[in-house]
């Protein structure tokens, strides 16, 4: 009964609760909620001694904090890496010894995957608690390099992965070697694309520092010597096997036509034509666009006009137009970003570019993908070097422009669907036949099954990807918006090609060069628009004005040749940066898979 008294009362306190909370409001009094503890590595210290064999003797101290019993914890090393389309790349490693100063228990319990090498430290019927300390001493095989880009025996390591599941407060490293180091690079972070926190080197030792990695950021170090100071460089490469060679070989040369064609009818039939709406001029957009009656035909043209869409910026409409035309889109958003004062481009005599992020004015006229990309390149402000392979980081930047921008054509209601989940059929049957490839495997060579037979599955495994494939290069539809706008484009893009120097007003205050070169760009036609602006502005005396976004010792038409090759490069770089070569330096920016060795991660058990 009196417990039904209480409840009966709880109504009634909250007359007597709410002032209290409003008092503390008006106060600025906040409510401190305390973060639900966690395993975290309060130190990582790591101690390479670089031998002229060029082995690698590790010296490897944790130290973890725990907030719950473990076992202990555990750490996995990458030791195969993709190569090339054959080959993977093969780091071997020898645990030499565990020991926990803390008095933890240390024993460890290896287990070699196919590509990587996981130990577990501690003991199965133990568990720990509090801060203890482990060292591990170990050897790797096979992580230099040798004839890089930056022209110096190199190593080149991710020596934090990014598969560390806990945080990690702390990381030191230092590199000794059997000659005077000549250059050092560290970078970190989820994509190894920020600086760390200190690098330096002093004789034949270098050093690194960086502060908290929360999980899945990592952290990769370079050290470069004189060529030739180690005796053997040469990277340890596999073949993946009989399967990925052989087999790859002599099913993609008897079944790729037939798959290749087949799936290409398919998809180029599929969904091959636009909507657009009917009883209207191309290029018109009716009052009740909703209602308004529909009919399937591709647009592939669109009444002439002298001025650019108002619905798309250029490089949506670069897509929309030719969706091949990734690298132009990429481009396009670049220069239009700088012609509307969101980013400033500095061209140097060092062959780089500094790229400035002044503060948007209006936040409200960026759409997603230009604030991430500003957002992104607000990190990366300072020189960005575009000689000799490019800049990763920034790649993978453009990358996800790529994405976004072909994301962009959906969400702006040009496209019905967006790309990524196109042709989810053929993925799905890719899938389920590299699946059903794996579980026949055992079959066919249990069975002494004649070897072709594996040629089934792997059938289905091209088909899937090459009709998805061309589900998404050719399987965009238009809606009837976006045939509009692309009508509009598409006449846009033939004044633009067919426009003559003398009838264009090139001072008439408008700017007409600076503001139609990023449709230039997006339809392909930024030379032939840079010339016919140097035969305007010559026929008045003077030369192409520079924009207000392009700073530098270079005039604008001279610089520009340059920075419309690099923009593409850059471009080219984002749909390949994930490979790495003998030819790859990590001084010319992250790791992981920018192509540094190493990497991996861990956690608690």
């Amino acid at each position: 009964m009196r417990t039904l008294g209480f409840v009966s009362w709880l109504p009634r306190l909250k007359w007597l609760i709410l002032p209290l909370v409003l008092f503390g409001l008006a106060c600025g009094c906040t409510v401190d909620v305390t973060e639900v503890e966690q395993d975290r590595i309060t130190q990582m210290d790591f101690q390479l001694q670089v031998g002229s064999d060029s082995d690698i003797e590790v010296t490897q101290t944790i130290t973890v904090r725990y907030a719950t019993p473990r076992h202990g914890p555990y750490v996995w090393y990458v030791s195969r890496a993709p190569h090339d389309f054959f080959q993977d790349r093969v780091y071997t490693y020898r645990i030499e010894s565990v020991v926990s100063p803390t008095g933890a228990p240390a024993a460890i319990l290896p287990e070699q995957r196919h590509d990587a090498l996981v130990v577990r430290i501690g003991s199965e019927y133990r568990t720990v608690t509090g801060t203890q300390t482990y060292v591990l001493k170990y050897t790797i095989e096979g992580a230099l390099n040798s004839d890089t880009s930056a022209g110096m025996d190199e190593l080149w390591w991710n020596i934090i992965g990014t598969g560390w599941e806990i945080p990690i407060d702390a990381v030191s490293v230092s590199v000794t070697g059997p000659a005077e180091i000549t250059a050092v690079a560290c970078h970190a972070g989820a994509a190894y694309s920020g600086e760390c926190g200190a690098a330096s080197a002093s004789g034949d030792t270098a050093t690194f520092s960086q502060g908290s990695l929360q999980p899945g950021q990592g952290m990769s170090v370079t050290v470069g010597w004189p060529s030739g100071t180690f005796a053997d460089t040469r990277q340890r490469l596999e073949l993946r096997g009989w399967v990925d060679t052989v087999i790859g070989i002599a099913v993609c040369l008897a079944a790729a036509t037939l798959t290749f064609l087949g799936a290409r009818a398919l998809g180029r039939k599929r969904d091959a034509q636009d909507l657009r709406f009917a009883d209207v001029e191309l290029g018109v957009i009716p009052a009740d666009p909703v209602n308004h009656r529909t009919i399937r035909r591709e647009v592939t043209r669109g009444p002439e006009r002298d001025t650019p869409p108002e619905r798309a910026r250029p490089g949506e409409l670069a897509l929309l137009l030719d969706e091949t035309q990734r690298q132009k889109a990429i481009a396009a958003t670049l220069i239009d970003l700088g012609q509307r004062g969101l980013l400033t481009f500095n061209w140097q005599d060092d062959d780089t570019f500094t790229i400035t992020c002044p503060p948007p004015k209006q936040m409200a006229e960026l759409r997603g993908y230009e604030a991430r990309l500003l957002f992104a390149l607000s990190f990366m402000q300072g020189k960005v070097q575009f000689a000799k392979g490019g800049n990763v980081a920034l790649g993978k930047v453009l990358a996800e422009l790529r994405v976004d921008l072909e994301n962009a054509l959906v969400n702006e209601g040009f496209t019905t669907r967006d790309k990524s989940a196109r042709g989810a059929g053929g993925v799905l049957l890719g899938f389920a036949a590299f699946f059903g490839l794996i579980a026949w495997l055992p079959v066919v060579l249990s069975q002494d099954l004649p070897i072709w037979l594996i040629a089934l599955p792997m059938l289905l495994v091209l088909f899937g990807m090459t009709y998805h494939h061309y589900v998404r290069q050719y399987g965009q539809v238009r809606t009837p918006i976006g045939s509009a706008v692309a009508a509009q484009g598409f006449g846009f893009k033939q004044f633009m090609e067919t426009a003559e120097s003398k009838n264009l007003r090139w001072l008439d205050g408008d700017d007409i060069f600076a503001r139609y070169l990023p449709y230039a760009i997006a339809f392909g036609l930024e030379e032939q628009w840079m010339a016919l602006a140097v035969e305007g502005f010559a026929a008045l005396g003077v030369t192409p004005p520079s924009p207000d976004w392009w700073v530098g010792q270079h005039d604008f038409a001279t610089g520009f040749a340059a920075f419309d090759t690099a923009v593409t490069a850059l471009s080219d770089i984002s749909t390949s940066y994930g490979s790495s070569s003998s030819s790859d330096s990590g001084f010319s920016g992250g790791g992981d898979s920018g192509g540094g060795g190493g990497g991996g991660g861990g956690g608690t058990w």
